[in-house]
């Protein structure tokens, strides 16, 4: 559902008063006791043993006392919520294996849905809950799930994910080894140019991309973009845990890497087209590069590059954050983690990805090597771009503090055309400027 800087701020829900410390589900009947012709509703102070069919669809699921799915239960349950008030429990101890599936619950429909407590709590009548939401109000959940064959777990408590001092994920823990190059043209060891390309035109991998811990992350397929609500701290924000991505495609040392980022931010206090507040406060979005070491291992470090007034776009409308990046042999050696994360963005705000790019300049960054007077100012015309026809290098500037030179688009008689541009000039020399 779409949520907003408002959205915790629906009251305090405590277990319900109605419910024993303690549920005694020994001779507790069926749920298909309490399955009629609308939403199925687990009574307060009752526990209920699910007993569904193998295929079953309903009008929603209203847990208020408990429900109890039998270990190793193989059911898929069709709802279009699911309100857990009370208590949940469910679990399956066995291999994985497909003989083995076992619980599923599929959220249904596309209509908001709303939400009344069974207890009275200030400030929560009813709350408009939007799509498909498995909601947990005072209630708790108790889920287990598989255990692969060679003993490694599935899944992971929620509550060891609770990580309020924990600013940073983990890390894949990996061993990238230093890799020196002088040009990465004319390396032939250079197999990967392109470290990461997301244009998430065919989906997301949520196994490297979060959002910081509470940071909530949504994937729209038709658009291809990645929405991130819920920013309540200011180190929250998108993040990519690229360590995987060196460990098959070693970081060259002292190259200049690419990081080309397209972005809309979101800030329901502003109509669409204002000036953000980046611009009016000067208090902007940054991208960071965390390097994790190995226990024990000195040389960790948090890099950051502040996003410039000059070049973030109005409130609701896209632009791009480019940057540039190297490793040197003391980012590399005894290196098992590698995170990048934007961050400092105000409370309430919605950001959206559409593209991520982490490369090496391509051949058409510099001046062919058999013909360099052809061109004398590469992609002059900011036609040819890197970073999909985004990122400035490799023009400059000479006061990166004040405005690094951006490629914005037009359309004129039909056709497309991009060009150039620069703000916040303070002197007679700021100017677009080539490597």
């Amino acid at each position: 559902r779409r949520l907003t800087g408002n959205t915790n701020q629906i009251g305090e829900f405590a277990p319900l008063s109605c419910n024993p410390v303690e549920f005694d589900c020994t001779s507790a009947a069926g749920l298909s006791t309490v399955v009629g012709g609308g939403p199925v509703v687990v009574p307060c102070g009752t526990c209920l043993l699910y007993d569904l069919g193998a295929e079953v669809t309903i009008d929603g699921l209203n847990i208020i006392g408990k429900l109890q799915v039998p270990n190793n239960y193989k059911s898929t349950l069709n709802t279009p919520y699911v309100f857990v008030q009370g208590e949940l429990e469910m679990s399956d101890d066995q291999p994985i294996s497909e003989d083995n599936t076992s619980m599923k619950i599929v959220l249904t429909g596309n209509s908001d849905v709303t939400f009344t407590p069974h207890e009275s709590v200030a400030g929560a009548a009813s709350i408009n809950m939007g799509e498909k939401p498995f909601l947990i109000a005072g209630g708790k959940v108790n889920i287990r799930g598989w255990d692969s064959v060679e003993g490694s777990k599935t899944w992971t408590p929620i509550l060891s994910m609770a990580t309020a001092d924990r600013l940073y994920p983990d890390p894949i823990v990996g061993v990238t080894e230093a890799h020196t190059a002088q040009s990465h043209l004319s390396d032939p060891s250079v197999t990967c140019p392109n470290q990461v390309v997301h244009d998430f035109e065919d989906g997301v991998d949520f196994s490297v991309w979060s959002g910081g811990e509470g940071g909530i992350l949504t994937y729209d397929e038709a658009s291809g973009t990645l929405t991130e609500t819920n920013l309540e701290r200011d180190w929250q924000g998108f993040r990519l845990d690229f360590t995987k991505f060196t460990m098959d495609c070693p970081i060259t040392q002292d190259a200049t890497y690419l990081v080309t980022i397209r972005l809309k931010i979101e800030d329901p206090t502003l109509a669409d087209g204002d000036i953000s507040l980046c611009e009016s406060t000067n208090n902007c979005p940054r991208l960071g590069r965390s390097i994790i070491k190995e226990a024990g291992q000195s040389g960790a470090s948090n890099d950051k590059i502040n996003l410039l007034p000059s070049s973030i776009g109005r409130n609701n409308e896209w632009f791009t954050f480019a940057t540039e990046w190297t490793w040197d042999q003391s980012d590399l050696v005894n290196t098992v983690g590698q995170v990048f994360y934007l961050e400092n963005f105000a409370p309430g705000q919605i950001i959206h990805m559409d593209e991520f790019q982490f490369e090496l300049p391509s051949p058409k960054s510099y001046a062919p090597v058999l013909d360099p007077c052809n061109e004398l100012v590469v992609n002059g015309d900011a036609e040819n771009a890197d970073g999909r026809g985004w990122h400035h290098y490799p023009m400059w500037s000479g006061r990166t503090y004040n405005f690094i030179p951006t490629i914005l688009e037009e359309t004129v008689d039909g056709a497309v055309n991009k060009y150039w541009h620069i703000e916040n000039r303070i002197w007679i020399g700021d100017s677009l400027r080539f490597h």
